[in-house]
Formats: structure tokens, C-alpha cells, sequence
């Protein structure tokens, strides 16, 4: 399909109107915080309700079957509860498993006269009764025992809720959110052609996951869904100092090899690559996160599931076409993007 250069101006010109006209009603997200939700895995605990399968590798759409995670609703188990003689003594708090079960030091108390009327008030020390101070060491053992056990399970049930509640989402508004796993968050202030100076904090590497559901356990259960990975895109397209021949590289690299968000070293040494590619002169992979968003773009490995809106199919295949403009190789695939362009606009 051959275009002359009038012809692909105008043809530029009607794309990045659509495309900009796309992303105003779906502005992109750069800044994972602002997604509708997400769960990092370093925040998942080693929990017996809580099965993680990492690190996960696939070669292609038939890959394995078996879950990413499975999740049932884990046991909270009640404080060891101490002796009569002890539990008047306790603080505050010593239900709680991140508190500690401590005593007061003293108390008043009133001691009755010898002829049973009420007497004048004393302090009772706690340690003066050996049996008590006994029982509150035997019973700070049992407890410490129930509070690891205990945070571990209470940790995994907020995880469980998180989940819960992503799966509500997603079947309240499943035409308008997706579920992911990502990987490779990258922490940059750059430059954007359509807003300036902005901060991006934001895993780039996605793929589309399943969360299943079993109400009679119950339990969840994660599965990858029959989808590549894939760059988050639209984080890189109206960059400044992005090349878009550095991301359709590592866009093709990702069509051949899939690498997983999840996996191990292979997804670690794409993500090195990548960082480099797309940032030749500040780019730099590190191993521990970073707070603050700066010049230099940084980029680390942080394992995560990402509720996210739907990209917009008018400002992915408007984008499509005006890369395939920019390059002279990819005329030929040309046309079938300006008939899916205008196969989705007529569909809105």
C-alpha cells in the first residue's frame, strides 16, 4: 500500500486526533497507586492458606494449567485465655497478637478492717504473689506461640479480602476492568509531549490473569489467562525521550518468547534489557525499591497483581496506524489498522 507523503500527513494528522481524543475520556494511568486496586506479592505471607507457584515460566499459549495462587479463607483463632487470678491484671490489648500481654506493675485495692467493715486503701504489687507471676510466664509462652501463628493468619485474611474484593469488581464491571500480573515497576520524572513533566511509578510488564472462585471451600484461584504479556504501552507512547522502535523491539521479543511477569531469571534479564533500551542514558535496574520518582529512570522487580480499566481499542489501534506511518517497513500492515480503527469506532 503505497501513500504519498500528503496522504500520510493527513492520515497522521486524523490518527493522533483520535487516539489524544481516546485518552482524554481514558487518560493513562501512571502511577500504579491509582489503579482501581492492586496486591503486591511481597505483602502475601507464607501462610498454609496461601499457596504461591513462583517462579513462573511459560513457553507459549499452551502452557500449564495449574494456578498461580490459591487462596482459601484462612482460621483466626481466639487469645489463649489466661487464669481468673491473672486476667484482672492485663493491659489492654492482649487480644491483640501485635500487643504484647503485659501486667500493671500495681493496683489499689482496699483491705477490710478485722471487723469486716471497710478499711483504708493499699497497693498490691503484682510480684507479690509467686503462683500469679507463674502464671502469667506459663501464659505468655502459650500466647506467643498463638501470636505468630495468629498475625500470619490475620495478614492472610487481609489478603483474602483484597482479593474478595477485586473479584466483586470484576464481576460487577468485568467489560470495563481486567486483572493482571506485573512486574518490572519503573520510578521516573520525565518528560511527556501532551503533559509535560510527569511521574510515573508503575509496573511495564502485564499479562492477563483469571481469578476463579470456589464458594465451598471456599477459595480462590488464580489462573493465567490464553493471552500474551505485554509492555504497558501507553506509559511509553507520548514520552518524550522514548524511541518507539526501543519498545516494538521488546514487543516482539515478548511475542516469541513470553516471558512471564512472574517468572524468574529470564524475565529478570528481559527487564534489564529493557530498562536499557528504552532509557540508554539514565536507565538502571536496581535490586531495592526506590520512594521517589527522579530524573534517573529506575526501574526494579516487584511481583504484583494490578485491577486495571480497559486500555481503549480506538487509542491501541489508532497507535498502531501511526507506527505503522512512522515506518516504512510496516506500510503493508497498513490498511487492516485502518480497518479495525474504523470497524471499533463504528461499534462505539
Amino acid at each position: 500500500m503505497n501513500l504519498d507523503n500528503t496522504v500520510k500527513s493527513r492520515t497522521r494528522q486524523l490518527y493522533s486526533f483520535l487516539k489524544e481524543a481516546s485518552q482524554l475520556v481514558s487518560p493513562t494511568v501512571r502511577a500504579v497507586s491509582k489503579q482501581p486496586a492492586m496486591l503486591r506479592l511481597a505483602d502475601v505471607p507464607l501462610q498454609e492458606s496461601i499457596q504461591l507457584c513462583l517462579p513462573f515460566s511459560i513457553s507459549g499459549a499452551d502452557g500449564p494449567q495449574n494456578p498461580l495462587m490459591r487462596l482459601r479463607r484462612p482460621v483466626l483463632t481466639p487469645c489463649p485465655a489466661p487464669t481468673e487470678s491473672l486476667a484482672s491484671w492485663l493491659l489492654p490489648g492482649w487480644e491483640d497478637p501485635t500487643e504484647s500481654g503485659n501486667v500493671a506493675e500495681s493496683r489499689i485495692i482496699v483491705v477490710t478492717d478485722e471487723g469486716g467493715g471497710k478499711g483504708s486503701p493499699a497497693t498490691e504489687e503484682f510480684c507479690d504473689d509467686e503462683t500469679r507471676f507463674a502464671e502469667w510466664a506459663a501464659w505468655l509462652e502459650v500466647r506467643a506461640t498463638w501470636a505468630a501463628k495468629e498475625i500470619q493468619a490475620r495478614t492472610a485474611m487481609r489478603v483474602f479480602e483484597t482479593i474478595y474484593d477485586i473479584y466483586i469488581q470484576l464481576q460487577r464491571n468485568g467489560e470495563q476492568l481486567e486483572l493482571l500480573a506485573a512486574d518490572g515497576r519503573l520510578c521516573w520524572r520525565t518528560l511527556s509531549a501532551k503533559d509535560g513533566q510527569v511521574a510515573i511509578d508503575h509496573p511495564v510488564l502485564v499479562k492477563r490473569v483469571e481469578l476463579r472462585f470456589d464458594a465451598n471451600i471456599p477459595e480462590f484461584a488464580l489462573y493465567d489467562a490464553d493471552r500474551a504479556p505485554e509492555i504497558y504501552e501507553a506509559l511509553f507512547t507520548d514520552l518524550q525521550s522514548v524511541e518507539p522502535a526501543a519498545v516494538r523491539s521488546h514487543k516482539e521479543e515478548l511475542a516469541k518468547a513470553w516471558h512471564h511477569p512472574w517468572g524468574g531469571k529470564d524475565t529478570e534479564n528481559f527487564l534489564r534489557c529493557f530498562i536499557q533500551t528504552v532509557a540508554p542514558m539514565t536507565g538502571e535496574f536496581i535490586g531495592q525499591p526506590v520512594d521517589t520518582p527522579s530524573s534517573q529512570a529506575r526501574l526494579w522487580r516487584d511481583q504484583m497483581l494490578v485491577l486495571r480499566r480497559r486500555e481503549s481499542g480506538v487509542a491501541r489501534a489508532a497507535d498502531a496506524v501511526l507506527e505503522d506511518l512512522r515506518s516504512e517497513e510496516h506500510t503493508s500492515e497498513l490498511q487492516s489498522r485502518l480497518h479495525l480503527v474504523c470497524r471499533l469506532l463504528l461499534e462505539k
